[in-house]
């Protein structure tokens, strides 16, 4: 094949040989633009972004585990408190306390809390608040309201370790 080329070559004008010389020096350039520097300069702008986006991320995870790490210093808030107090204590953090009715729960030594009409996610933090105070939920039951967001909630309330 390459034979081939070369006869035809030396077969071809000296017009044409420069028409041909002048097109490639043309073409090859842009061809080398365009298939070549501008997807890498492309690829390297993603890049760029995409590593200036993971190290704002990586500041705010360094900025969590420093926090975590303050956090587990402190141990556990309420270890060794009843869950009555725990639970109240949480409450009025989530200013869910003029909504709560604490009773103490059958059979055990816990104690059960009712909430009447607080906004769902609002007793989620609550709840998660008391498993940091080494509280756990031994049982709820939460009841959607008309109210969008607003809930009915219940639950059983009993010292980490015990049933």
């Amino acid at each position: 094949m390459i034979e081939t080329l070369l006869e035809h070559w030396r077969r071809i004008g000296a017009r044409e040989r420069r028409l041909i010389g002048i097109g490639l020096a043309v073409l090859l350039p842009a061809t080398l633009y365009l298939y070549v520097w501008q997807p890498l300069t492309a690829e390297r702008a993603a890049l760029t972004r995409t590593n200036e986006r993971l190290r704002v991320e990586l500041a705010g995870l360094r900025a969590d585990a420093a926090e975590a790490e303050r956090l587990r210093s402190l141990g556990a808030i309420g270890a060794g408190g009843s869950p009555r107090a725990a639970a109240e204590s949480a409450a009025s953090r989530f200013r869910l306390d003029g909504r709560m009715r604490v009773e103490a729960a059958p059979g055990s030594a816990g104690v059960t809390v009712n909430f009447e009409n607080v906004p769902f996610d609002a007793w989620l933090r609550w709840v998660g608040e008391l498993a940091a105070q080494g509280v756990n939920v031994a049982a709820s039951r939460v009841e959607a309201l008309p109210v969008a967001g607003q809930v009915r909630a219940s639950a059983t309330l009993t010292q980490a370790g015990t049933p």
